[in-house]
């Protein structure tokens, strides 16, 4: 598998999927469940510890499957910018670096 721009493709297919999905897929399928006030208690000390304001990280949750979820639209809007980066903003990448730590 080649990965290139954030795009994922499978070599000899015309199979492409984005990074983003692929991940949170195979987060989903693999992630240990986990109380869920330990994990979101956990994840919002490391999105802080990368930076992240308090309003977006005081509104991220995570359920039994390692699934993060928001409060509101705003919040889960700012931490894609923050996670996945812009064109003039390099990203953070909290979300990930936590759920892969835990797996």
């Amino acid at each position: 598998m080649v990965l290139l721009q954030g795009i994922c493709y499978r070599i000899g297919s015309v199979t492409v999927v984005s990074v983003k999905e692929f991940l949170y897929s195979v987060i989903e399928q693999v992630a240990e469940p986990h109380t869920k006030k330990y994990d979101t208690e956990d994840l919002r000390a490391h999105a802080l510890s990368y930076g992240w304001p308090q309003d977006v990280v005081s509104g991220m949750t995570m359920d039994h499957k390692g699934v993060v979820k928001f409060s509101h639209p705003k919040h889960k809007e700012a931490a894609d910018t923050l996670e996945y980066g812009t064109q003039d903003v390099p990203p953070s990448p909290a979300i990930r670096t936590y759920l892969l730590g835990v797996m």
